[in-house]
Formats: C-alpha cells, sequence, structure tokens
C-alpha cells in the first residue's frame, strides 16, 4: 500500500531523506511492540533507531523522548541511558550545525527564511488557521481517501472488538475466555494502542509545527500513512476468526486502496523523469563553472545542487532572486521551458536577467549568463 503512494516516489526519486526517517521511525515502532509480558524485547534498539530518524526528522525527537518517559514511567526509575540516546539526536543535529555553518539552530533559521520566500514565490497564505488547514491537507495527501476512510473504519471496528472482548472476560465462559486467550487479547490491544497511540502523536507533533509557521508537504507524514496502512492490515486479520477469510478482507481492502492511487503513481512517476531530465540539463549548465561569484538563481533550495556543480561555497549562491543584482555575478535561469520546477515558479516570477549579460552556456531548458568575464 504504502509503495503505491506518489508522495514516496516523488520524495525517493528527488533524493528526499524524508523516506528514511519514515522506514526508521516505523521500525523503532515495530521494535517497541510489547510482548505478553507487556515489555518491549529491545528497547535500547528502539532508542537507536529513534535518534537515527532523529538525525533525519525533528518529529523523532519527539517521540525518543515519549519513548523515554514511558520507559522510565514503567520501570520506576530515571534509565539515564535511555534519556542520553533520547537527547543525542537533537544535540548532535544542532553541533553539526554549528561546526559547519556556525550557527547551532541553523536548520530552523533556514527553514524560517525558506518558508518565508516560499510562501512568497507562491503566494502561499499565512496565519495559524491557513497553516493548520494546509496541514491536515498534506496528511490527507498523504493517506489519500481511500486509506482515510479505511483506518477510521477500522478505527471503529477495533473499538468494537475492544467492546467484545470485555464482555466476553466479564461472562467467564472458557469457550470465549481463559487465561491464554485472555494473555493474547492483552497482547493485541497493547500493540494496537502503540501504534494508534503513536499515529496521533505523530499527527499532533505535524499540527504543532504548522502552528509554529512550518510548511507542511505530504512526505512529512509517510510515518502517518504507514502506520494508518499496518492498522488498516492488522484490524482485518484482528477481526476475522480464521486465516483465509482474514487474508481475503486484507486483499480487498488493499485493493480499495491501492486502486484509485494508480493514475496518481503514473502521474508522479512521469513527475519523475521529467524531473530527472531538467537536473540532467541543470547540471550540463552549471557543471562547467561559472565566470563569477555569486550566482543567483530564482528557486529556493538549490543551494546544495549548485554548489556541488559549480564549485561555489553555499554563501556565493543566492536563492530566490527576482531580478538583477546590483554587482557583476553569474545567473543560472529557464531559457525554454518555463514549467521548470528546478529553479522557477512560473506563475508568480518574471524571466530573470541583468542589462547587458552575456550568454555563457546553453542547455536544453537552461541558460547561463554573467555580466562578467
Amino acid at each position: 500500500i504504502i509503495a503505491t503512494r506518489p508522495e514516496l516516489l516523488a520524495s525517493t526519486t528527488a533524493g528526499m531523506l524524508d523516506v528514511w526517517a519514515a522506514a526508521l521511525t516505523c521500525l523503532a515502532v515495530a521494535m517497541a511492540i510489547p510482548g505478553k509480558d507487556g515489555a518491549p524485547s529491545r528497547p535500547t534498539a528502539v532508542a537507536l533507531l529513534l535518534l537515527a530518524a532523529g538525525l533525519l526528522r525533528p518529529e523523532a525527537w519527539a517521540l525518543a523522548l515519549v519513548w523515554w518517559a514511558w520507559r522510565a514511567w514503567t520501570a520506576h526509575t530515571l534509565l539515564p541511558r535511555e534519556l542520553a540516546l533520547a537527547l543525542a539526536a537533537p544535540v548532535l543535529w544542532m553541533l553539526m550545525d554549528l561546526v559547519f555553518t556556525g550557527d547551532a539552530l541553523f536548520a530552523i533559521h533556514q527553514t524560517d527564511a525558506a518558508a518565508g520566500a516560499l510562501r512568497q514565490i507562491q503566494g502561499i497564505a499565512t496565519g495559524l488557521g491557513a497553516d493548520l488547514e494546509r496541514t491536515l491537507r498534506g496528511i490527507g495527501g498523504a493517506l489519500r481517501p481511500p486509506l482515510l476512510v479505511a483506518l477510521l473504519v477500522a478505527g471503529g471496528v477495533y473499538a468494537l472488538l475492544v467492546v467484545r472482548d470485555r464482555a466476553d472476560a466479564s461472562v467467564g465462559s472458557d469457550a470465549v475466555s481463559g487465561p491464554g486467550v485472555d494473555d493474547d487479547r492483552a497482547t493485541s490491544r497493547r500493540a494496537f494502542g502503540l501504534v494508534w497511540a503513536t499515529l496521533v502523536l505523530y499527527v499532533a507533533l505535524l499540527l504543532l509545527q504548522a502552528a509554529s509557521g512550518t510548511l507542511m508537504f505530504s512526505r512529512f507524514a509517510l510515518v502517518v500513512a504507514a502506520l494508518g496502512a499496518a492498522l488498516v492490515a492488522a484490524t482485518a486479520v484482528r477481526a476475522a476468526p480464521r486465516a483465509w477469510p482474514a487474508a481475503a478482507v486484507a486483499g480487498a481492502l488493499s485493493l480499495l486502496v491501492v486502486l484509485p492511487s494508480v493514475g496518481a503513481l503514473a502521474d508522479a512517476r512521469r513527475a519523475a523523469e521529467f524531473r530527472q531530465g531538467l537536473y540532467a540539463d541543470a547540471r550540463a549548465a552549471l557543471r562547467p563553472g561559472v565566470p563569477c561569484a555569486p550566482l543567483a538563481t530564482t528557486r529556493n533550495g538549490v543551494s546544495i545542487y549548485a554548489s556541488r556543480w559549480t564549485g561555489l561555497e553555499l554563501d556565493q549562491i543566492l536563492e530566490s532572486q527576482t531580478g538583477p543584482l546590483d554587482r557583476p555575478a553569474s545567473y543560472v535561469d529557464v531559457d525554454t521551458d518555463p514549467s521548470s520546477y528546478f529553479l522557477r515558479d512560473p506563475r508568480t516570477i518574471a524571466p530573470m536577467g541583468a542589462p547587458g549579460a552575456g550568454v555563457v552556456r546553453t542547455t536544453p531548458g537552461w541558460q547561463v549568463t554573467a555580466t562578467c568575464r
């Protein structure tokens, strides 16, 4: 189900780290599921996985702290080693920012600046209500309507199953209750409770970020989609009395969720191929280098690529430029293709260039100009 999410394909082909963060987080949740004794078998491994995820996405910081708090509460002790692991990701994150940029909060400042530039370029509405609405739409985009509906149904079905289990336990009949049956049902409830709690907490973290002004993209909610799909399948298995009916129900639900995404998946694949062509052309335009610095671009988020291709330092690349600079500079801009994803938002930015700039290099769709030689 998750493999058919267009967001997963788009994020993977674009090299986004959100995919790795989602995989590490979901693996941590799977390993955190308690056994029949009520305790997880490998709590340190869970903390290490969340640490690794926390080096890629900040949502894992909160998950790691919640995991430590729950472990400390159940163990009635501080668990200093696990606390250190829970705090390691944000500390290492800020330490790396400090070492490489001189600003321990560089990621926050850069994110705020990028969000401001993107809001201006694309005309994105500001305000708490608009940000929360965008976040909810992003979460819905990751889930897609069929999976969202299936998840809501799964929640209702599981609530009915819990009520049935309690009713069976109160009857006390050996046919519906007993030590073995009760243990299995208790283990199942703990597993479902953990996954549901993680999903709700993750949604709350995304909404909290939206309230702080962070722009939401569907790829941020890949964890929500993965946990939601797991809950839908597990609920189908839990509700069916035998293996074959469970497999049939799970298969039918999977088809209902997957089929509506086939068209969107094909569109995402075509868009990914289009972007790859744009990247190849942009690399061909910039890799030989530019006559002088700074290099001005019209799109936010391209510094890493342009730095790698030209050999310029990151602070020599000026993003989100809407016109010529007042000093000698190089420019890279769309030449023949105004729908470029890479460096231009065609809805609001007029073609950038400097009067008298000479053409340095042209590739299909791209042009490098400069006011120096």
